[in-house]
């Protein structure tokens, strides 16, 4: 199974980096993604180096796509052309798309989620009534409400992508449970 993170300039980073650490943790072939330049930036002056460029790869060959948050991360995802046919790829195909905090708007925008069928960090609904909740599952859409939730919605996305146990097993091996 492969997973590409998309980053671009302004991510939340712990919120890029977690998902990453988890997924990897569980085997699973993961990809930090720059929408721009290899080195980003994040929301908070970090910088670190994605391993990919979105020019460069072919989205076909992920089960997953990930759309962290941040300000101005998720509005900068959502500027980049190659990010939107991305998710109608995945749309289409019926994969699994995960956003997390503010880039759930980004889905919204598109058309992809009506009320109550996601959640995000207040005030980025996009005129939308989201569940409130930590983490929800629509579909084949993973939105997550923050940072606080990245554990979760991590854990959503190895469940759907390698089943409960897995979920289970990793959650035991970072001492969640």
């Amino acid at each position: 199974m492969k997973v590409a993170i998309f980053c671009a300039n302004g991510v939340e980073e712990c919120e890029a980096l977690l998902v990453y650490d988890l997924l990897y943790r569980c085997e699973l072939d993961v990809d930090l993604v720059s929408v721009a330049d290899e080195l980003i930036t994040s929301s908070h002056k970090l910088s670190f180096k994605t391993n990919k460029n979105i020019n460069d790869i072919d989205i076909k060959e992920y089960d997953c796509i990930v759309l962290p948050g941040g300000d101005p991360g998720s509005k900068n995802l959502d500027a980049c052309l190659k990010v939107h046919e991305a998710i109608d790829y995945c749309v289409k195909e019926n994969k699994l798309i995960a956003a997390l905090c503010s880039a759930p708007f980004i889905l919204v925008k598109k058309g992809l989620l009506n009320d109550n069928e996601f959640t995000c960090f207040p005030g980025c609904e996009e005129g939308k009534i989201s569940t409130g909740e930590k983490v929800h599952q629509h579909k084949n859409i993973i939105t997550g409400k923050g940072l606080g939730a990245t554990i979760e919605f991590a854990g959503l996305i190895i469940k759907n992508l390698l089943g409960e146990d897995k979920q289970n097993e990793i959650y035991k091996r970072i001492q969640l449970l």
